[in-house]
């Protein structure tokens, strides 16, 4: 019997069935219970992934100091996933064009608008993903 991480890597999906909504929950509940998940996602074909991490860090990294400056009521919205109340500070955008153009060949992936490669990559505390040239 393999140990449980291993087993999880080992789930597949067939990609030519439809995912099942009750498949997608299920996986969605066994993602966040993980500690950590390892995604594939497939080749960059465009040559992007070095700046499109880079781009996700700067990202993440702007993001962060943002809600460290947050009071304690905007901070629960925050971590209740209610990013919207937060989305402008001070009547001007915390995140820009400028911010997510980078991210553009990342959206066009085929990957990224299958439910359970989003679910894999935001439900587990953490996750490693491989995106090869």
């Amino acid at each position: 019997m393999l140990p449980k991480h291993e087993l999880l890597g080992s789930t597949r999906f067939e990609q030519h069935q439809y995912e099942k909504s009750w498949q997608v929950e299920n996986m969605g509940n066994v993602y966040r219970k993980a500690s950590r998940t390892l995604i594939y996602l497939g080749e960059d074909i465009h040559g992007t992934t070095r700046s499109t991490v880079e781009a996700l860090r700067a990202l993440a990294l702007k993001m962060s100091k943002h809600v460290e400056s947050l009071c304690d009521d905007d901070k629960a919205a925050f971590e209740k996933g209610y990013l919207h109340k937060i989305a402008s500070f001070n009547g001007s955008r915390i995140v820009s064009e400028e911010d997510v153009g980078p991210l553009e060949h990342l959206y066009q992936c085929t990957w990224f608008v299958r439910l359970r490669i989003v679910q894999e990559a935001t439900l587990a505390k953490t996750n490693v993903c491989f995106w090869v040239k």
